[in-house]
């Protein structure tokens, strides 16, 4: 069904935990773009800073969990990121000024859990998961080393991947620690985040994430 630009798939199947068979069901939801749970924008950002190229990041991306825990992304430097579009950049430049836009989109994926409770003969929800498939556009504008912009032209460079938990949708382990106090949420993201040449403490984008706790509530 579809529902808010939100694509929803069951599938139920049984499982071996521990000697024991149990019945599992997931709900995927995958927003599409016009949904809540599809975020997009643009991020302007003309940075100064005074390092060298191997030594900041040009781009960091990665999402943060409730509990502190992070998953990284994309994680590239100056250096490594630039040095294919500025022939003179070493790793050792003195990177004065980045000027650059940062186009980007992140679905938040999510998969809700149940086991079938045989004692009281209903679906009981377990855990929710969430896996945030991004895309980051970097539109480099200048780039000044020592004061100088050395940067020929603009430059686009394309960043793509997803952000999950180790035990994302891992429905063995989340039905095992089912009664923990935090499992409902563990493996679901509160913010997708990029951050670059400013550093982690002043991120580019820091995105709350919905966190649904229900299909019903996905948008």
């Amino acid at each position: 069904m579809n529902q808010d630009n939100i694509i929803f798939n069951k599938v139920q199947a049984s499982m071996s935990v521990d000697g024991e068979s149990v019945k599992f069901m997931r709900i995927y939801t995958r927003p599409q773009p016009g949904a809540y749970m599809y975020h997009e924008g643009v991020a302007s950002k003309n940075i100064t800073t005074n390092h060298t190229a191997q030594a900041i990041d040009f781009i960091r991306i990665l999402g943060e969990f409730a509990l502190g825990f992070t998953d990284f992304g994309t994680i590239i430097s100056v250096y490594n990121a630039l040095k294919d579009c500025i022939t003179t950049l070493k790793p050792s430049s003195n990177i004065t000024r980045i000027n650059a836009d940062y186009v980007y989109t992140c679905a938040e994926n999510t998969v809700f859990i149940y086991y079938y409770n045989e004692r009281i003969g209903t679906w009981t929800q377990i855990a929710n998961s969430s896996n945030l498939a991004y895309s980051v556009t970097a539109i480099v504008k200048n780039v000044y080393v020592n004061g100088n912009n050395t940067l020929p032209k603009h430059t686009s460079i394309d960043y793509n991947g997803s952000l999950k938990h180790d035990k994302y949708n891992v429905a063995v382990y989340l039905y095992r620690n089912r009664f923990d106090s935090d499992i409902l949420t563990r493996t679901q993201f509160e913010t997708f985040d990029i951050t670059g040449v400013s550093g982690s403490q002043n991120p580019y984008v820091k995105l709350p994430m919905l966190q649904p706790e229900i299909p019903a509530l996905c948008r």
